[in-house]
């Protein structure tokens, strides 16, 4: 089995070529001892080195048959090339690194048993004298940067898992970014446009029934529904923002203070980002039904926060007793009950909504 991606990284390409560095221990011993070398030796020499450099630059960038081709040839020249210089003893290490790198399982056992066959052969038969100098690099370095090529594939596989989870876990909170602002705009544009196409046909009825009084009461109820709906997809765009809970409950305690209402709130904690989007929801939601329906002059919002859970309380002191369970409270529940909270209402004095979030 091979691995199905390229040695090379296009954004990094020094990196490629750098490790061609420890390549010039090849000219070693062409300098060292060079009164031993004919010219002949020296010009061969050096152009194996080049075609050797050429077919590595050329695996970097290929895989698969192309890879193995690529690898057998550079076998094949470095053995060729002990025969004129035991300096090739510093080339085995690069082959060794490609197989480790692209071949996998027992096809890398294989690949390294033989390139180190090779070298053994290699040095025996052409640099029986040098063995000992040969065999050293040719076979214990190319069997460390062997390993050193798995690693560098299992940490280039480690890493591409690491951004495909990423990515999901990107996708998936996008998805879920979508159907929290679809679940805000129903919830806030549902009710208030049903009450604007409601007002509006009662208003046609009286027209044509040339109760025109009635009539202009109720088209302008449906004037303040509009502006009122208006100034509420506002604040969701604001929220949609990155207001945060804060933000929100700020301009919650503005707006009561307008209408003659007290407002406290007290101090915000740390929540996690889907429980404080549904808070900022149900603290608008539980202010508008203040506003609407309690006749209240007091709304205070509470936080608690215990190891085991979360708690939000909204409360007024209006003189609402009897609670139905409109578009507006069925929203509350519903968010509740979609993070896997609970809902509790009490009226004993004023209404009290309290949600539970389970840590």
């Amino acid at each position: 089995m091979l691995y199905s991606y390229t040695i090379a990284q296009n954004q990094k390409p020094f990196w490629n070529w750098m490790p061609l560095i420890f390549s010039s221990f090849y000219f070693l011993p062409l300098i060292m001892a060079s009164d031993y070398f004919s010219s002949a030796q020296i010009a061969l020499a050096i152009v194996a080195y080049i075609v050797f450099v050429g077919l590595y630059g050329f695996a970097l960038r290929v895989k698969g048959s192309k890879l193995v081709v690529c690898v057998i040839a550079m076998l094949v020249l470095c053995i060729a090339a002990t025969a004129i210089t035991p300096g090739s003893q510093a080339l085995f290490g690069f082959i060794a690194f490609l197989c480790g790198f692209h071949f996998i399982g027992w096809q890398g056992k294989a690949a390294l048993v033989i390139i180190l066959l090779g070298a053994t052969l290699s040095g025996v038969v052409f640099a029986p004298v040098q063995l000992g100098y040969y065999l050293l690099p040719a076979v214990v370095v190319s069997i460390g940067i062997f390993f050193f090529g798995v690693f560098e594939r299992r940490e280039r596989q480690h890493a591409r898992a690491k951004a495909r989870s990423e990515q999901q876990i990107e996708h998936i909170g996008a998805v879920a970014e979508r159907e929290r602002i679809a679940r805000d705009l129903h919830d806030l544009l549902g009710h208030s446009l049903s009450s604007i196409a409601l007002k509006s046909e009662l208003a046609q009825k009286m027209l044509d029934a040339t109760e025109s009084e009635r009539a202009r009461v109720e088209i302008n109820e449906v004037s303040q529904l509009a502006r009122d709906l208006l100034s509420e997809v506002r604040q969701a765009v604001a929220g949609m923002k990155q207001m945060g809970l804060g933000g929100v409950l700020e301009t919650i305690t503005k707006n009561l203070q307008s209408q003659n209402i007290q407002c406290h709130v007290g101090p915000v904690p740390r929540l996690p980002s889907t429980i404080e989007s549904a808070l900022c929801f149900i603290c608008k939601e539980a202010a508008t039904n203040v506003i609407r329906h309690s006749k209240a002059t007091h709304f205070g919002v509470e936080f608690k926060e215990t190891d085991s859970y979360w708690q939000a309380s909204m409360f007024d002191n209006g003189k609402e007793t009897n609670v139905s369970f409109g578009n507006g409270l069925k929203g509350i529940q519903t968010r509740c009950e979609q993070l896997g909270g609970e809902l509790d209402i009490n009226t004993e004095q004023g209404v009290r909504l309290t949600c539970t979030f389970l840590k």
